[in-house]
């Protein structure tokens, strides 16, 4: 229970060093600024794959009255999933570059001396850490959709189990940009604070990740967290 607390410490410990930095803080607003656009970016393709649905496959089908207009709730649903899909996927690639930057700014403020790597090598990165969030994100997902069928408890557990699955998601995200300005591979990584410490880091971030705006700067503070406590970590070791 003490590492799930220290992770929670570190995560505000970052979220109030991300704000006292000039540069990090600069990137706050960039980033905040490019998840904007994206979203927005997003939303239109959804609509136009929904436009899509509802001008071109439904009339092809022949569906009339009821059918016609529930088909068309269901075209404008499937845009908006389609869209949000989007974001989720292409937001954290976009802003990858600026997370780094601000993880060598915070390295730098600290004393250290960030690593580098181009573009190209970030986007790969944060996909790679994006598939391996994914990864335990599902297998506590289906935990919490388990749990809503056992009586009286699942009510409590499976939120519970569902903020566990938004901190597996969110957890590779946010440690990847930290590892890689401190030039860390992913066994060393792991290897340098406990499990409970990082789940208690997540859980703060997925929490935070659902308010709005808020949310949108959680990779960027969650990422300077991160490099603040990995960078604090390993001179004690």
């Amino acid at each position: 229970m003490a590492e799930l607390w220290r992770g929670v410490e570190a995560f505000f410990a970052g979220l109030g060093f991300a704000f006292s930095v000039p540069k990090v803080r600069r990137t706050l607003w960039a980033v905040l600024a490019i998840t904007m656009i994206v979203f927005v970016a997003a939303l239109v393709l959804g609509a136009f794959a929904a436009s899509w649905l509802g001008d071109v496959v439904i009339p092809a089908l022949g569906l009339e009255g009821w059918q016609a207009t529930l088909a068309h709730a269901l075209a404008l649903a499937l845009g908006l999933v389609f869209g949000l899909f989007l974001y989720w996927v292409l937001a954290p690639l976009a802003v990858s570059p600026w997370v780094e930057a601000a993880c060598a700014a915070a390295l730098q403020a600290l004393g250290g001396a960030p690593g580098r790597r181009s573009w190209l090598q970030a986007w790969r990165a944060a996909l790679a850490a994006l598939l391996w969030g994914v990864r335990g994100f599902l297998a506590w997902a289906l935990i919490s959709l388990a749990l809503w069928f056992v009586p009286a408890l699942g009510a409590l557990l499976a939120p519970l189990a569902w903020s566990v699955a938004g901190a597996k998601l969110l957890v590779p995200e946010l440690v990847e940009p930290a590892a890689a300005v401190l030039g860390m591979d992913e066994a060393a990584l792991r290897a340098e604070l406990s499990r409970r410490f990082w789940l208690g880091f997540g859980l703060v971030a997925s929490w935070m990740s659902v308010a709005p705006l808020v949310g949108q700067l959680v990779p960027v503070i969650g990422a300077v967290a991160a490099t603040k406590a990995l960078a604090e970590a390993k001179p004690r070791e």
